[in-house]
């Protein structure tokens, strides 16, 4: 029990003050026997290695470490032999006609994996590696069934830099290469070290920006142009009368070449600055929906918990990637939170329903909104390293799906869908603007995970609940006799009127993602 425990505080604490992200580049988290080995620059090398696993993964995963150091009575027995399960080997040889790696060749025989590292030392210099010492070479040769995966852990030194108590907090990665052939015949160790040592089999290229991003990119940029080229035509040819949807229109346009520009420089950044983005975003969408939202003085310590504490927090989590956290952190967490806070000043004048909006409001604003960055932390078999150009593709299907609603409902539009909750929305419309972005979102499929008729399925899902969740908020602010949650973006509205329709179409994204329909269905 006291073993569990310790386990999941160190593998918590390290998942926290590192936000370890594992990125399976080359091979999959697969219960398959093997042998893990990784760059060496830090003590806490093999710990965040061995935590970064999956938990029924980590089960027959066992670190390889000095006898000398872990075998000493203490704390440090305890840790290495109860809680991470190691297999400690004796670096000084004091026994002489015993085989130094013995004790890893009867882990291997047992069926367990191994976490190795084979420079035999601390790299502390500005070379990313040090030569390999013999052990893995001759583990490989006397195992040539077990798989052999490289491992490139990426910041750590910088965190607990050697002499250092205090560590930083910085973010670090572990990308997990292809699994290694096996030994050729009877391959020389030198030959064979200068295979696998090369930086490229560890250290990835960075796969935020890749060529279909650029690309993508470069089309948006040109439908943008054309469309511009269109408003102006429109103006001129208007003269100097005032035109709404024509001046509409081209507020439209230009306040989309802004947004466009912003999200590109956070794809730039890759996924760090796509979640910085998406916190910015729903800071400015809580932010306008409080401020239509009547609340009374003793509300104050829940607002201050709303903006300073659940929202930096989820998207703090988001960063680190921990699921079982962020995914049920406001849902269940500041639901129960909340409601306390705002009790403590001792108003209960209306006290069911001001909890009940600050609830509301944190659930809309901040978390079906992070939802969108969450794609960021699926494992998509066969798509690893490209889940922004699945965000790309969300963001694009529901954004032209307005859009198209918009231009189809003012060149058709007839009858309307809900007069008394948005006049602007019509059958002729809705049904024409889905149709079209369910065709664009299905013909971009090469961007995504799916095949062209699942894409489609979820092109047209994403557009129906993206306007159901249009419709919520217009209900919204006609309760608080507004027309829109704010100006802040030209010719849209508030952040709120763009951001809603992202309430529920990720998740059904996340959920398929998430339970490998990709992978079992594009076979098919």
């Amino acid at each position: 029990m006291l073993a569990a425990l310790t386990a999941f505080a160190i593998t918590s604490a390290a998942r926290l003050l590192t936000g370890a992200r594992a990125l399976w580049l080359g091979s999959t988290a697969q219960a398959t026997q093997r042998l893990y080995y990784a760059n060496h620059s830090s003590h806490g090398d093999f710990v965040l290695l061995w935590a970064s696993l999956p938990p029924e993964l980590r089960k027959r995963t066992r670190p390889v470490a000095g006898a000398d150091y872990w075998q000493k009575p203490g704390v440090r027995s305890f840790l290495i032999n109860k809680v991470f399960n190691g297999v400690l080997v004796d670096r000084e040889r004091k026994e002489e006609g015993v085989n130094p790696l013995q004790a890893m060749l009867d882990a291997l025989d047992g069926g367990d994996s191994l976490i190795i590292f084979p420079e035999g030392t601390r790299n502390l210099g500005d070379e990313p590696l040090l030569p390999f010492k013999s052990g893995l070479y001759h583990l490989a040769q006397a195992r040539p069934d077990v798989e052999l995966v490289p491992v490139w852990i990426a910041n750590l030194n910088r965190v607990m830099p050697k002499g250092r108590a205090l560590p930083l907090p910085l973010l670090c990665t572990l990308s997990f290469g292809a699994a290694l052939e096996p030994i050729e015949g009877r391959a020389k160790m030198p030959s064979w070290n200068a295979r696998v040592m090369p930086c490229w089999h560890w250290h990835p290229r960075r796969p935020e920006m890749d060529n279909n991003t650029l690309l993508l990119f470069a089309g948006i940029g040109a439908l943008l142009l054309l469309a511009s080229l269109v408003g102006f035509v429109l103006k001129r040819r208007s003269g100097d009368q005032p035109n709404p949807v024509i001046d509409n229109l081209n507020a439209r346009i230009n306040a989309w070449w802004v947004m466009v520009l912003v999200i590109g420089i956070a794809f730039l950044f890759g996924n760090i600055g796509v979640v910085v983005l998406f916190y910015f975003v729903s800071f400015y969408a809580l932010r306008e929906f409080m401020t239509l939202t009547p609340t009374r003085r003793s509300d104050y310590p829940a607002l201050v918990a709303a903006f300073y504490f659940a929202l930096p927090m989820q998207y703090l989590l988001i960063a680190l990637g921990w699921y079982g956290l962020f995914a049920i952190f406001i849902p269940v967490y500041l639901f129960l939170l909340l409601p306390i806070l705002a009790s403590l000043g001792g108003d209960t004048t209306r006290y069911l329903e001001r909890a009940a909006k600050v609830q509301w409001g944190l659930m809309i604003a901040v978390y079906c909104i992070s939802s969108v960055p969450a794609l960021l932390t699926l494992d998509i078999p066969g798509y690893e390293g490209r889940n922004l150009l699945l965000i790309a593709w969300l963001i694009i299907v529901v954004q032209l799906s307005d859009v198209l609603q918009y231009v189809c409902g003012k060149l058709a539009g007839k009858h309307k869908i809900a007069p008394n909750l948005s006049p602007s929305k019509t059958v002729e419309g809705f049904v024409g603007g889905v149709a079209l972005a369910t065709l664009i979102g299905a013909m971009l499929c090469w961007i995504t995970p799916f095949a062209f008729w699942q894409a489609a399925l979820f092109a047209l899902l994403v557009c129906i609940l993206g306007f159901a969740g249009g419709l919520v908020m217009s209900a919204i602010k006609r309760d608080r006799g507004v027309k829109d949650w704010g100006h802040m973006i030209e010719g849209h509205g508030g952040m709120l009127d763009r951001s809603i329709r992202y309430v529920s179409p990720h998740r059904c994204s996340s959920i398929w993602c998430a339970t490998g329909g990709p992978d079992r269905t594009r076979a098919m």
